[in-house]
């Protein structure tokens, strides 16, 4: 990480930061990093006969930690760090502040949708018409999309930016209605998902 020096003797330490796109290589490695794990702790959370090391450890019937536990709280960390770094650079750009408050608030209820779809696993084929899995697939397809980056800077790839994300919100809503479970029940928020969790935790840091 690069030093600035300010006045001697005051120095402060900054990090890597790429000239090209404003975004610091560091926290993105590290956002990245989280991801992954999260993704290979889903994956094997239904395998049996695998080292314990790879399960929660409160399954164990112990008091302890392992990688597992800690992704969750990899979440609330990256999501801290990246709150002000991303609007100091808004504020410096001169965004109002309303402005800013829609985006935080855009972003929560996106996280707390994504949230309560994602923990009502999946829809019952039977009541939906659709074959198993298919619900659950387009659940990550529109999120994907409704929170899209930029596509580009042009005025052009900023509608097409916007007419994509609409497409995933929408999307989100239309997979709310048609969802019925086994027991013919619509969605249930119950404890709102580890998305829906991070989003209410997005929400107060934000606005604090």
């Amino acid at each position: 990480m690069p030093l600035t020096v300010d006045s001697p003797p005051t120095a402060r330490v900054l990090p890597a930061r790429s000239t090209d796109t404003g975004r610091y290589a560091s926290v993105d490695a590290l956002r990245g990093v989280v991801m992954f794990v999260m993704l290979y702790v889903n994956d094997v959370a239904g395998v049996r006969h695998i080292p314990w090391w790879m399960k929660h450890y409160d399954e164990t019937g112990t008091n302890g930690m392992t990688f597992v536990d800690w992704v969750f709280g990899g979440f609330l960390f990256i999501v801290g760090v990246s709150i002000p770094l991303a609007f100091a650079g808004r504020i410096a750009r001169g965004e109002p502040k309303w402005k800013l408050l829609a985006h935080i608030l855009t972003r929560t209820i996106g996280l707390l949708i994504l949230g309560v779809l994602m923990v009502n696993e999946d829809a019952d084929p039977r009541r939906t018409g659709w074959r198993a899995g298919v619900w659950t697939m387009l659940v990550f397809a529109f999120g994907i999309l409704a929170f899209l980056a930029p596509v580009g800077r042009s005025p052009r790839a900023k509608w097409v930016t916007i007419a994509l994300r609409v497409l995933g919100f929408a999307g989100l809503a239309y997979l709310a209605l048609v969802f019925r479970n086994h027991k013919g029940e619509r969605l249930q928020s119950e404890w709102w998902g580890i998305l829906g969790l991070i989003g209410w935790a997005y929400l107060t840091a934000s606005v604090l």
